[in-house]
Parts: structure tokens; C-alpha cells; sequence
């Protein structure tokens, strides 16, 4: 196995980051395109402050040429809709290279809470 084969790319929907961190302009980069311009095949897919909203099915359309899809079932900084999980496996019923589920951002202000 090659090593690009192991890279994997962090996707939000185009623009989530604009002017935001110190990044100035605007991105319309999709995530699909990000992935095809570095040539890596694998992506990890995170809803961003709500985006992409449900139905994620074009958003996984678009990422259908990649190997390893992963769908976050937990949005961002730990926001989660209710049915995200069943709206996620029922989206990996329908497109065979989303091959598992993320779940990230979890935090507390300190230990004793």
C-alpha cells in the first residue's frame, strides 16, 4: 500500500471556515474537489455549524470516486441532531464507500464537572 493511500482528508461543506482562524477570503472549495486536486482518496465528513444539512445525500454523491468515506455522527464541537445516526447508516445503505462512523469534540471545562 502507498502512502497517499493512507492520507485522508478532514471535509466541511465549501466555505465553513471563511475568515475565521486568521484565513482570509472566501473558500469555495467542496470537499469532493479538495480531495481530488491533492490526489487523496480518503475523506472524513463533518457537519460544520449545521452544514451540510440533511439530506446528505448529494454531499455523498459527490464523494462516491473517493475509496473510504467516514461520516461524522456528531457535528462539530459535539452538535448533534437527534437522528443523525439513523440518517448516517441509512446513507451508508445507499453508498457502499462510506465505511464507518466518527464520533469527536468532546469536552469538558475541567475534570470536576
Amino acid at each position: 500500500m502507498k502512502v497517499r493511500e493512507r492520507l485522508w482528508i478532514w471535509g466541511h461543506e465549501a466555505g465553513s471556515h471563511n475568515n475565521q482562524y486568521g484565513l482570509k477570503g472566501l473558500s469555495r472549495m467542496t470537499p469532493a474537489e479538495a480531495a481530488f486536486y491533492l490526489a487523496v482518496p480518503n475523506m472524513i465528513m463533518v457537519r460544520y455549524e449545521g452544514k451540510p444539512a440533511p439530506p446528505f445525500d448529494q454531499h455523498a454523491l459527490a464523494l462516491m470516486p473517493l475509496r473510504r468515506v467516514i461520516w461524522s455522527i456528531v457535528g462539530a464541537g459535539g452538535q448533534t441532531e437527534a437522528d443523525e445516526l439513523d440518517r448516517v447508516v441509512a446513507l451508508a445503505g445507499r453508498f457502499p464507500n462510506i465505511r464507518g462512523v466518527q464520533m469527536d469534540d468532546f469536552f469538558r471545562a475541567s475534570p470536576n464537572e
